[in-house]
């Protein structure tokens, strides 16, 4: 059964290949049961004042009416993008379900897109700009956020791990914390990021760790310093639900956890990156499997306190040793499902108030473009 159907196209079915100072560019919004919000979505990846642009709306297998708005909209559309929809006989899970859309898209870059996000008409030509600033030479582009609730309204503006150019001297440090250096519903990567490796592992829930991993041995990573997407931070839609208390559901987040530490095993294996650093990190990543082997639930209706403590210490000394502290507290509360609770609630609030606000500094454009002039002058571990 083939998974990947286009469905219909409409919109500029006579849309040119670009140039090289208008490379053709594809937008790629992904949805999956978000009915609720897939209007606004939708309207964002239409409104973007760039052009040539093809936009891929991708339904994985909804079981809500998230794909019939979509069919919808796209009837509707008259603008000068070429649109495409699409929608998966199965549900393959977020990680596949890249791998499906990037078969499609025929642009040079691939801007993502999710389906409770909405971008700002501005996203696509101000990282165009950027892309063709550092002369196509990066491996993926993001900005900063806005913060939105459910309702719409704005939290605040998001700011990534990384505010400034991941170089190629930084790429060990930034593999080892195992964090995210970007906002993922913000970024754009370069083709060459996904014909370097296989297609992703089936079955995962996620693919932002990997894709970082892939852009971080693949090349510079830039950001645009302007929030050009508006993301929605809910409980639910920012994937912060995940707890014990939903066994089946907690036991997907953690399987999908532990094909991304295989995928990035075997991204390892196919890099040129230096044998030491290349070992150190393959057998992070193992251990990492194996911690996170001991996470999963049993099939009982409540957990026990021995299960409980047992996954306090493997989270808090073996799996999660890069983490801060604070950090490491907070993630094993909301994996417990005491994240709900009027204590919680208080030290958070009382940890706050203490908090002290650190100035982001913003280094120049310009700086980054002397980075990237220095990663291409010097041998790289990449080929």
């Amino acid at each position: 059964m083939d998974d990947q159907l286009t469905i219909s196209s409409c919109g500029n079915a006579s849309l040119t290949e670009g140039t090289p100072d208008r490379p053709l560019v594809t937008f790629a919004l992904f949805a999956y049961n978000q009915e609720k919000y897939i209007r606004e979505a939708v309207e964002g990846a239409f409104s973007q004042t760039y052009e040539p642009l093809e936009i891929i709306l991708s339904d994985d297998c909804s079981s809500d009416r998230t794909f019939e708005i979509m069919q919808e909209m796209a009837a509707a559309y008259t603008g000068p993008h070429s649109v495409y929809l699409r929608r998966g006989e199965i549900n393959l899970g977020t990680a596949q379900h890249l791998s499906a859309v990037v078969q499609m898209a025929r642009g040079e870059l691939l801007i993502v897109a999710a389906g409770d996000d909405i971008s700002l008409p501005s996203r696509t030509q101000a990282i165009v700009n950027a892309w063709l600033e550092h002369d196509k030479y990066v491996s993926c582009i993001h900005s900063f956020a806005l913060e939105l609730n459910d309702i719409g309204q704005m939290q605040g503006i998001l700011y990534p791990m990384a505010s400034s150019i991941i170089s190629k001297n930084d790429l060990e440090r930034w593999m080892k914390i195992d964090l995210l250096p970007f906002l993922s519903p913000t970024c754009a990567y370069s083709k060459k990021v996904f014909e370097r490796f296989h297609p992703f592992c089936g079955g995962s829930i996620i693919e932002d760790g990997p894709m970082a991993l892939r852009c971080l041995l693949t090349g510079p990573i830039i950001y645009v310093p302007e929030p050009l997407v508006a993301i929605r931070m809910s409980f639910n839609s920012s994937g912060r639900g995940n707890n014990i208390l939903n066994s089946s559901q907690w036991n997907r987040f953690i399987r999908s956890q532990i094909i991304c530490y295989i995928t990035k095993v075997q991204d390892l294996s196919v890099s040129d990156l230096p044998e030491k650093p290349s070992l150190r990190l393959e057998r992070k990543y193992r251990n990492k499997i194996r911690a996170l082997s001991a996470f999963i639930c049993p099939n009982k209706p409540a957990l026990g306190l021995l299960w409980k403590t047992k996954f306090i210490y493997i989270y808090f000394f073996h799996y999660a040793i890069d983490v801060k502290l604070k950090h490491r507290l907070s993630d094993i509360v909301h994996a417990l499902g005491y994240a709900d609770s009027p204590i919680y609630h208080l030290t958070v609030k009382i940890a706050k108030s203490f908090g002290i606000r650190r100035d982001r500094g913003i280094p120049h454009r310009s700086f980054s473009a002397t980075w990237v002039k220095l990663w291409r002058r010097t041998p790289s571990v990449r080929s």
